[in-house]
């Protein structure tokens, strides 16, 4: 987790100081890529695959102790989220481009 949250502030900083991506548009830049992945990983049913070899794969579960599993739940509900936000991120992160190129022409 901490080295999920470095490369994440890392990429942060890359848009703050690099891209010169400012409020909505740094907000947008930075979750988005970060929503499309927790989406991809949710439609392609990797999750599980994902936390077993996160936490040291682990062999003997049975169906019902991976269903009451509330990781699972908070993983869901993280991909509803990012559902519903992935197009307001990319729109808001497409506006912030061009009116960051928009004076520069």
């Amino acid at each position: 987790m901490v080295v999920a949250l470095w490369r994440i502030a890392l990429y942060g900083m890359f848009l703050w100081r690099y891209a010169g991506l400012r409020n909505a548009s740094f907000v947008a830049a930075l979750l988005a890529p970060l929503a499309l992945i927790l989406f991809a990983l949710v439609a392609l049913n990797l999750e599980d695959a994902i936390f077993e070899i996160m936490a040291g794969i682990e062999r003997e579960r049975t169906p019902e102790q991976d269903l009451a599993d509330a990781r699972f739940g908070i993983v869901n509900v993280l991909f509803v989220f990012s559902l519903i936000t992935v197009p307001v991120w990319l729109l808001t992160y497409l506006i912030g481009l061009v009116d960051k190129y928009k004076g520069r022409a």
